[in-house]
């Protein structure tokens, strides 16, 4: 019996920077991971450029994606203008 690969699906986001408690300069990778070993969790990892140094993750349940979906979709249409669906009365 073949067993069904497992797959997984990244998307970086964006290289970040933080500040540690003496104010030195942390770079990270920042990127989402979802993984069908795990069906219902997103991860968001801050990856080190650096391979000693650990990253983190954190781990998402689908409530918590609903949340962010939604927060997402609403900054998205704020950003191309649209005003809850409603046309501008006073372009008329």
């Amino acid at each position: 019996m073949t067993e069904r690969m497992m797959q997984t699906r990244e998307l970086y986001i964006d290289t970040v920077f933080m500040h540690d408690d003496m104010e030195n300069s942390i770079k990270r990778k920042l990127i989402l991971e979802y993984s069908d070993s795990f069906p219902d969790t997103l991860y968001l990892k801050l990856i080190s450029l650096d391979p000693s140094v650990d990253g983190c993750l954190n781990g998402f349940s689908m409530a918590q994606v609903e949340k962010l979906r939604k927060f997402l979709t609403q900054i998205h249409n704020l950003m191309k203008g649209a005003t809850d669906g409603e046309e501008d009365k006073d372009s008329s």
